[in-house]
């Protein structure tokens, strides 16, 4: 009796050179555990197992955010040396990557292009298809339409969330809200597509009121706040109608210090933290994510703000949100990261 194996083909390596870099760096360090065709092992954790198929690595809004490869979960993992897992635990031999392969890799996803994450034949959702959502909420409720606010994953949808990922979403929205619930029954919120991309819920069924949501508005970072047409906000009576529902923000209590806020960013986007983190509180969710929630950013510490230290990291802070993303804020990015560890007495990124 004969039998035939059928061979697993594995991605080739692109032409184009950064990718190509990029290519390289997987395939020495992580397709090992991360590529069908070349396991040496069972599949790691996490269930990647296409980390040679550049193309499709990039279009992977949990991976990668094209051009930001500080906010990237890839590059993360592989710059904080949390990957090859079984070289950095000892469990095998072998090298790490080293400062040029992670820089390769940065490299890419600096350079990809939005366009790399299109979700064909997925329509993304407009602008316009959320104020006919909220409008048409508002007007189901009627008289209780002032009372209507929405939550929205728009966001993440366009970014080509699947649909497991948005059931998750909804279902994460739905435990913090009834966390934060004053009322005596839990509350599920209303999806206003069948996408789930805009959920919607009264205030009184969380026992919240206008002034209760004023103080979310008045927490809110503008650069979140969502245009909404004139009639929608009118009925609202709020010009924050709608919020992110993966928004995490900071709030200062007085709000004469702004730059707190700035130091406070750059602390928290530091390797610094990172390493804080894993040294106070080392709690890690699946895939090794670090928790960064309230309990803990709260501990997070800072250095003193009328330092010179500190002003410098503040105004670079500040040119990294003007200029992002480009090869100066990279630059200016690893210039903070740098000053974050001197402002604590500390040498060595």
């Amino acid at each position: 009796m004969s039998q035939t194996v059928e061979a697993t083909t594995v991605p080739p390596r692109p032409e184009e050179p950064r990718a190509a870099r990029a290519y390289t760096v997987f395939e020495t360090y992580c397709a090992r555990c991360h590529q069908t065709g070349r396991l040496e092992r069972p599949l790691a954790s996490g269930g990647l197992s296409n980390i040679l198929s550049i193309a499709e690595v990039a279009r992977d809004p949990v991976l990668v955010r094209p051009g930001l490869p500080d906010a990237s979960r890839l590059y993360d993992v592989l710059e904080t040396r949390h990957s090859p897992l079984d070289v950095f635990s000892g469990s095998v031999g072998g090298s790490e990557p080293g400062s040029d392969d992670i820089e390769s890799v940065r490299g890419w996803i600096r350079d990809l292009k939005p366009a790399a994450q299109a979700c064909s034949p997925r329509q993304p959702v407009r602008p316009a298809d959320v104020e006919k959502m909220m409008r048409d909420a508002q007007h189901l409720e009627r008289d209780q339409g002032p009372d209507v606010r929405f939550i929205s994953l728009v966001h993440l949808y366009n970014a080509c969330a699947t649909p497991q990922e948005m059931t998750a979403y909804a279902q994460a929205l739905n435990k913090l809200m009834n966390s934060l619930s004053w009322a005596a029954e839990p509350v599920k919120l209303t999806p206003l597509d069948a996408a789930g991309t805009v959920l919607s819920f009264r205030l009184a069924q969380f026992g919240w009121d206008a002034q209760r949501w004023d103080l979310i508005e008045r927490a809110y970072p503008p650069a979140l706040i969502h245009a909404v047409a004139d009639d929608v906000a009118h009925i609202a009576a709020t010009k924050v109608a709608i919020v992110n529902g993966d928004c995490y923000w900071l709030a200062l209590e007085r709000q004469h210090d702004q730059d707190l806020l700035w130091l406070a960013v750059a602390v928290g986007n530091s390797n610094f933290a990172r390493e804080f983190y894993d040294r106070r509180f080392n709690n890690r969710l699946y895939a090794n994510r670090r928790r960064f929630i309230t309990q803990y950013v709260s501990e997070f510490p800072l250095p003193d703000p009328a330092h010179a230290l500190s002003k410098e990291i503040i105004a670079l802070a500040k040119q990294i949100y003007r200029s992002m993303p480009s090869a100066d804020a990279d630059s200016a990015a690893r210039t903070v990261d740098a000053r974050v560890h001197e402002g604590f007495g500390l040498t060595g990124a």
